[in-house]
C-alpha cells in the first residue's frame, strides 16, 4: 500500500504514539519520549514556579486536564520546540491507560485533509483489516466533532481506540486501551471514555493558538 507524504507524517505520529502505548502498557515500560514533568504519584507535582515557567516556554500546557474523576496525569512530556505536549494518564487500579497529544499540524494542512489522513494513520495503526474495527463520531460539549476508531482486544482483555480533533493549527488525538469490565460488548465499551475524551478536548479548545 503506497502512503503519500501527509499520510505518513501523520502515521508516524500515531505509530510512535502506539508504539509509546505499548511500553505503556508493559510492567516496567516508559514512554521513551523525553520527559520535563514527570509525577509517579499524584503527590509528586511540580511547584507552582516550575509550572509557570513552563506554561511560559509553551503555553498549551496552561490547558491541559491534571485530573477527570479516577484518572490522573502520571507523565507529561513538553516539546516547546515545536508547542505539543503529550499526556500520560491512569488510575489507582491501572486499567484506564491512556495518552493524550496535542500537536502543530503541517503549515499547508488543511482541517479536511489532516482529518482525513490522521484518521488513515488510525487505521493503519489499529489494524485496516479488522472486520470489528468500529467507527464512531460524537460531539464535545462545546460542539466540537471527535472522530474515533476502536476494537476489542479479547486476548488482552481491553478495548482499543484512538479519537482524533482536528482544529485549526493543532491537533489533539487520545488513545485509550482500556480493560474490560462487566459491560455488554458493543458501543457501550467504548463510550465509557466519551467523558474523559470531550472535558480534554474542551480544554484545549480553549488555547488561542490551537
Amino acid at each position: 500500500m503506497l502512503i503519500n507524504g501527509s499520510v505518513a507524517f501523520y502515521l508516524g505520529d500515531i505509530m510512535k504514539f502506539k508504539k509509546c502505548l505499548i511500553q505503556m502498557l508493559t510492567v516496567v515500560g516508559i514512554c521513551s519520549l523525553s520527559v520535563s514533568s514527570a509525577m509517579a504519584e499524584k503527590s509528586s507535582a511540580n511547584t507552582v514556579q516550575s509550572i509557570s515557567e513552563d506554561i511560559k516556554e509553551n503555553p498549551i500546557l496552561a490547558y491541559i486536564v491534571p485530573e477527570y474523576e479516577d484518572l490522573w496525569i502520571t507523565e507529561m512530556t513538553s516539546r516547546p520546540d515545536v508547542g505539543s505536549v503529550s499526556l500520560r494518564y491512569n488510575n489507582d487500579e491501572k486499567t484506564r491507560s491512556t495518552l493524550v497529544s496535542a500537536k502543530r499540524l503541517r503549515a499547508n494542512a488543511t482541517h479536511e485533509k489532516a482529518t482525513s489522513n490522521l484518521l488513515r494513520g488510525a487505521r493503519a495503526a489499529l489494524g485496516d483489516g479488522k472486520e470489528s474495527l468500529v467507527d464512531r463520531q460524537f460531539k464535545t460539549d462545546k460542539g466540537h466533532e471527535v472522530q474515533c476508531l476502536g476494537y476489542i482486544n479479547e486476548k488482552e482483555e481491553r478495548s482499543e481506540s484512538l479519537c482524533i480533533l482536528v482544529f485549526d493549527h493543532y491537533y489533539v488525538q487520545a488513545s485509550l486501551p482500556w480493560a474490560l469490565d462487566d459491560e455488554e460488548r458493543g458501543e457501550a465499551v467504548f463510550s465509557r471514555s466519551d467523558g474523559f475524551v470531550k472535558t480534554v478536548f474542551d480544554r484545549f479548545s480553549e488555547y488561542e493558538g490551537i
